[in-house]
């Protein structure tokens, strides 16, 4: 069957089915968990903290591990290790949702996290491996569109689940999808990629790695609650960032590093990855931001308010691989660079427009622009940035792109949170949060609302940079 399979379809629609599938399987989960977490801090008598672990703990185990596993794969084979991101994916899952207290939640969370990482790590790289350089910015965008769909059936999909079977219904949805996805990759992938041939590995980097990049996540993740002149956070923080000088300092003379700085050379691979970071900073608590917005001074159930946030993910559902096909015809940069104004724009709108009674056909316009904008920026950005990079080094070229935009997931909800928590009293966030729909005073309101646009303004003075530096990788070449 697979043998009559593979002659019937090219093998690179075949690879994209696997990756989409990856892809579509993470992005569900993500927006089925936001939407379950009010319940499941009711229902596991849990507290605010351990739910921003059970969410920044999964962030946190992908950015730390994506360039080891990419890493992994140009050594050891991506289908190999891709298929096996599957299977601890599904079992993470299983796992999570036969969670009976708050602290295992946050356990089986982090082999969520592991399984999760090695997918996004090796997914970009196959996708790569098996199409042309003129038809990558098209696959990619597919990608980005099956990613869209997920975004906007996760959040609807955990409100019906949460709604009608239950909390654990948002993790155990993923089993057998996950399952299904294992075995398709098992039977219809095959290795593409040429294998790195070195066999050392860069075990002192790695630890160097590991801690600092943990240290200062752990610092950005919490600084916002523990308070950013706290003695821990400060210790966490600038702990991180010495051993990562000292681990950049290290990787530039080590014969097999684990990042490869000399990919860094190529301005297309640096600037490319150094906008898509700010992108993901500027952009990625917005769905998080606007949920407390719908369920504090809106008053919305969840269901209604992942409904009501639709319009971002359609929109770049539709403009994905439209952007991806001008990509290979165009270039990437032109394209990206306007992406990312225009979710500069909605950014803008949404901190100048945002109120407690702003009608919410204004909104619509403010989350299309903005979703329009990262469709329009996503696939031409990744097919230039992997277009960068030599065959044998994909998959941690791989990583490190995915890596980059991980961290900047994790920082984008700590600066999300920093703000909210600064304006509005502990007690009020947590009663918003539960979905107790009671804003106790105008004050109270009005402290929310300010908090919400200072993030928006900052994310859209972020992706004004960001515009910057796309522009700046210099002129690219159509791919074909």
């Amino acid at each position: 069957m697979i043998a009559a399979l593979h002659r019937r379809f090219p093998y690179k629609w075949i690879a994209l089915s696997s990756t989409s599938l990856a892809v579509l399987l993470v992005t569900v989960n993500q927006g089925s968990l936001i939407i379950a977490l009010p319940v499941i801090l009711r229902q596991l008598h849990t507290s605010l903290i351990d739910v921003l672990w059970i969410v920044m703990v999964y962030l946190l185990i992908t950015t730390v591990f994506l360039i080891h596993f990419g890493r992994f794969g140009d050594l050891w084979g991506r289908k190999r290790l891709f298929n096996l991101g599957f299977w601890i994916f599904t079992a993470g899952s299983l796992l999570c949702g036969l969670a009976t207290s708050g602290g295992l939640l946050i356990f089986y969370r982090v082999i969520q996290g592991v399984g999760g990482a090695i997918i996004f790590a090796n997914s970009t790289a196959i996708v790569t491996d098996a199409f042309p350089k003129g038809e990558r910015g098209r696959a990619l965008g597919i990608n980005s569109m099956v990613a869209a769909v997920g975004s906007i059936a996760g959040p609807i999909l955990g409100g019906a689940l949460v709604t009608f079977l239950g909390w654990r219904w948002a993790f155990f949805f993923n089993v057998p999808l996950g399952v299904a996805g294992a075995l398709w990759c098992q039977l219809s992938l095959r290795e593409m990629g040429k294998r790195d041939v070195s066999v050392d590995f860069d075990v002192a980097g790695t630890g160097l790695f590991l801690v600092g990049i943990t240290a200062l996540l752990l610092a950005m993740s919490f600084g916002g609650v523990a308070g950013w002149t706290s003695p821990a956070i400060i210790g966490l923080g600038g702990g991180g960032l010495i051993l990562l000088a000292l681990f950049l300092r290290l990787e530039q003379g080590a014969r097999n590093p684990l990042l490869d700085l000399h990919l860094f050379r190529s301005r297309v691979f640096a600037m490319g990855n150094l906008s898509a970071f700010l992108n993901s900073v500027a952009r990625m608590a917005v769905m998080f931001l606007l949920i407390f917005y719908y369920q504090g001074p809106r008053g919305d159930d969840p269901l209604t308010a992942a409904i009501l946030l639709t319009p971002l993910a359609a929109s770049l559902l539709v403009v994905a691989p439209i952007s991806g096909y001008l990509s290979d015809l165009y270039g990437s940069r032109g394209l990206s660079s306007l992406g990312l104004a225009l979710s500069a724009v909605g950014l803008a709108g949404l901190a100048l427009r945002i109120g407690a009674h702003t009608a919410y056909g204004e909104i619509v316009l403010w989350l299309i622009l903005l979703g329009g904008g990262s469709g329009l920026f996503n696939s031409p950005n990744t097919a230039a940035v992997m277009g960068a990079v030599p065959p044998e080094k994909r998959g941690v070229g791989a990583g490190t792109r995915s890596m980059l935009t991980s961290a900047g997931m994790v920082i984008s909800l700590a600066l999300a949170l920093a703000f909210i928590t600064s304006a509005v009293p502990m007690s009020a966030l947590m009663r918003i949060f539960v979905g107790q729909h009671v804003v106790t005073s105008s004050q109270t309101l009005q402290g929310f609302l300010t908090g919400l646009r200072r993030a928006f303004w900052l994310s859209a003075v972020i992706s004004g940079v960001a515009v910057w530096v796309s522009m700046s990788r210099g002129r690219t070449r159509p791919q074909h």
